[in-house]
């Protein structure tokens, strides 16, 4: 979806920049202010082509068409000569800038659909609707050097627009991983004595239940079996990569 409401942005945008944005912040300005929020995109094509095309400025573009909808705009790949015009009127010399200047990307858990991950996958979607198919991690992972250069190099021109060169880069861009409460015995039975994904044994047994896999009082045998599976090689390691407890 980005990629083409970018190019749909910019042809509209041409005929809206002579109207120049006055109440934007410049750069220098904004070093000194907090972020700004990270609005997302609802879906609606209507509201966010009658923000463009009113030309209401930063805000009313980012309420309807969220915060990547309008930092897409700034993508150098659309050209030089609208990266010019753009980055005088909104501030920002490019889409990677305009990213830093808000608050990261909420992270959104995988829900388990392999038909909907492997489909955004293989359409190359844009990273707002591969995290909802194939959820945060499972977007950031792709840009695992592991994988090999030239996985990362395929990764880097389907998805390098949005500034990320490494999965810890794409990590550190989101919000960490939210806090699961523990739901009940029941739940947490189901999961717990299955191999099953992080997200999974989460949702049945909790965040700190979880977490608790690597504590290395279980044995060494049973903390390099999870943490071969989960990645983490302590309990603190794990709860760093969450949200802290409410």
């Amino acid at each position: 979806m980005k990629t083409a409401v970018g190019i749909v942005f910019t042809a509209a945008l041409g005929s809206a920049l002579p109207h120049a944005d006055k109440s934007t912040a410049t750069l220098s300005s904004r070093d000194t202010e907090s972020k700004l929020p990270w609005i997302p995109y609802q879906g609606t094509y209507g509201p966010c082509m009658e923000a463009v095309h009113g030309d209401g400025g930063r805000e009313a573009i980012e309420k309807g068409c969220g915060t990547e909808g309008f930092c897409d705009l700034l993508n150098p790949v659309y050209g030089p000569d609208n990266l010019e015009r753009l980055s005088k009127k909104y501030g920002y010399a490019n889409n990677t800038e305009c990213y830093a200047a808000h608050d990261k990307i909420p992270w959104v858990e995988y829900k388990e659909d392999y038909g909907a991950c492997m489909k955004a996958v293989h359409s190359h979607a844009d990273r707002e609707d591969f995290e909802e198919a194939c959820g945060t991690e499972g977007f950031c992972d792709m840009f695992n050097p592991e994988y090999g250069t030239e996985s990362l190099k395929r990764v880097l021109e389907t998805w390098g627009q949005y500034g990320f060169k490494t999965h810890t880069e794409c990590y550190a861009g989101h919000t960490k991983k939210p806090w699961v409460e523990w739901k009940d015995y029941g739940s947490c039975q189901d999961v717990a004595y299955s191999v099953v994904s992080r997200e999974k044994y989460e949702a049945g047994c909790g965040t700190e239940t979880f977490c608790d896999l690597f504590n290395p009082e279980y044995g060494t045998d049973s903390l390099e079996r999870m943490t071969k599976q989960y990645g983490y090689a302590t309990v603190a390691d794990c709860l760093a990569d969450h949200e802290p407890q409410p």
